[in-house]
């Protein structure tokens, strides 16, 4: 029954200021006013009325209050501001509780774990949208156990109605089915990596059984290879036979990539002359559909310095899951000495997110002789050296949540070539750490940080067997490798807020550390320092590539001090 007080023309234009409910519990009322058409805010309508009766009673039936009716509606016309009240007369009884939880198709055991995993719990009140949920959880469960064909239904809800209370018996029926042998990966959407290379990364092989994290693992294994812009979540289909297979889209990204930076030093004194200082790295992550990587990078410090690096990848050794890499480099360091180097190594993943890997190496240090003073002698170095990554960030390239944690460690022998005297075998000891993290902090808005530590052991340190740091990818605010020590740390944060996945503004602030022994003979003195850095930059996805442009300042650094960079990223 519906009461008017107003008449329907007056209702036409009248907006509901409030809805109350009459006999019914506080804490579900905002609820129920939630499913109403009219409700607070909204024009009135009178043809809606009655749904919204409907829709009040379905709403506490599923609530458990199974006997709950609406016996009228009071529509209230408000001449003060020519609003509505509604005012809805309940009848709602007592809650039904769950008296219990049957299940059908089942075991004992088995019955006894959902029921501890299920919200719905015996004694708690009845609430059907809480029983569904549960369902859903049984359902996923079920999934990544091997049955993806399982049906849970409810069979029956026996109501019973005492003196002391109103309770329900809610019976489930389950029917797993039959677990799903995979025969098949169908892969669409590739047009220049080969349908082998992805079977190969996605490590699908016939004869699995399917389970949810079966088709989670695929998606995660081929977006970590870097290989895809995008990879749909695998979906099952079944074959006549009984078996099964899964279908994925892969949407390809540009494989290839031109990096470069420029950066422009200003004069350390008044009436000096700045410098350029820049990188150009180009990058060919996906050699004839293969997965197979090919890198070259060349790199200016200063006036004087300049390092070129090249390496290869080969995936998959032998169809193995291990990875092979080389590895060449040659760095002019002022007019002081060359330093080359060659590495091999190989990674053994052990799962989706660890791996180990081994490598050796051979570096040797040939001082100029025109240098006024000698401090680095000729030598020959042989490393042999062990890696562990953990990696669990959500994406590869453009991260927005977990960690990423390598350390390495290498042990070696150096024999320094005499000129007057005998040649002298040293032995050595390097490690590094790095940890990279992301931790998204609302929407848009995310804090990624970087902590890296380097270390050498040795008795006889030379200037070739430093790590240098500053600038771009270590220190912010200094010149590119400005510093020397045989220990450093340093560490990133950033406040970034993202325009989309890969561009953002970001506010940072860097720190370091640098320590040097004393070592007169080699021209090292002790020292150690504290560094730190801060700027703004901003990242876009402009039409040429990732465009990066930083602004960053060192300590007593002013505006017309300050280093200033550029960086393109093209992709092709």
């Amino acid at each position: 029954m519906v009461l008017g007080a107003i008449a329907h023309a007056q209702t036409r234009t009248a907006t509901v200021s409030e809805v109350r409910f009459h006999g019914l519990p506080e804490d579900i009322a905002p609820q129920v006013t939630a499913v109403l058409t009219n409700r607070p805010g909204v024009p009135y309508s009178t043809d809606a009325l009655d749904q919204d009766r409907v829709r009040v009673a379905e709403f506490l039936r599923d609530e458990g209050f199974f006997r709950a009716s609406v016996e009228t509606v009071v529509v209230l016309f408000q001449e003060k501001d020519s609003s509505i009240v509604l005012d809805f007369q309940l009848r709602t009884g007592r809650p039904s509780v769950i008296r219990g939880i049957e299940f059908i198709g089942v075991t004992g055991e088995e019955a006894e774990r959902e029921r501890a995993t299920f919200q719905s719990r015996v004694g708690s009140r009845f609430r059907s949208p809480i029983l569904e949920s549960d369902l859903q959880v049984m359902l996923r469960r079920l999934d990544r156990e091997g049955f993806p064909l399982a049906k849970v239904r409810i069979q029956e809800i026996r109501q019973e109605h005492s003196r002391d209370a109103d309770s329900v018996t809610v019976v489930l029926a389950v029917e797993k089915g039959n677990p799903v042998r995979l025969q098949q990966l169908r892969v669409e959407g590739n047009k220049t990596t080969s349908t082998a290379t992805i079977l190969r990364e996605a490590r699908f092989r016939e004869g699995d059984y399917f389970h949810g994290d079966y088709a989670q693992a695929i998606k995660r294994r081929l977006e970590r290879s870097q290989l895809f812009f995008s990879v749909s979540e695998p979906e099952l289909f079944l074959l006549g036979d009984g078996t099964g297979g899964l279908s994925v889209q892969v949407r390809e990204t540009a494989y290839n990539s031109f990096d470069g930076i420029a950066g422009y030093v200003p004069a350390a004194r008044t009436g000096g002359s700045g410098y350029l200082t820049g990188l150009l790295a180009v990058q060919f992550r996906n050699l004839l559909g293969t997965g197979r990587k090919f890198s070259a990078r060349w790199a200016r410090e200063d006036r004087w310095t300049q390092d070129v690096q090249l390496r290869y990848r080969e995936p998959w050794l032998a169809s193995l899951p291990v990875h092979l890499e080389g590895e060449f480099g040659q760095r002019k360091q002022d007019t002081i000495f060359v330093r080359t180097s060659y590495s091999l190594g190989a990674e053994l993943p052990l799962s989706d997110a660890l791996s180990i890997g081994a490598m050796v190496g051979y570096v040797s240090v040939i001082p100029f002789e025109s240098a006024a003073l000698r401090f680095v002698d000729e030598s020959r170095s042989t490393t042999f050296g062990l890696s562990l990554l953990l990696d669990s960030r959500d994406h590869p390239v453009a991260p927005t949540s977990g960690a990423r944690y390598r350390t390495e460690i290498h042990r070696g022998s150096k024999r320094t070539v005499g000129n007057l005297r005998e040649d002298k075998i040293t032995s050595f000891v390097k490690w590094s750490v790095d940890l990279e993290y992301f931790v998204p902090l609302f929407s848009r808005h995310l804090l990624a940080g970087v902590l890296s530590v380097r270390e050498v052991r040795t008795g006889e340190l030379e200037l070739s067997d430093l790590f240098r740091m500053g600038g771009t990818t270590t220190v912010r605010g200094y010149r590119e490798g400005q510093f020397l020590g045989s220990r450093v740390a340093w560490s990133n944060f950033e406040y970034r807020v993202h325009f989309s996945q890969r561009a953002f503004v970001a506010a940072f602030v860097d720190g370091a550390y640098i320590a040097l022994p004393d070592r007169p003979s080699a021209g090292i003195v002790k020292s150690e320092q504290l560094k730190i850095g801060y700027g703004i930059g901003v990242r876009i996805d402009a039409p040429l590539g990732l465009l990066g442009v930083y602004l960053a300042l060192g300590e007593g650094d002013t505006f017309s001090t300050a280093k200033f960079h550029i960086r393109l990223i093209n992709e092709f």
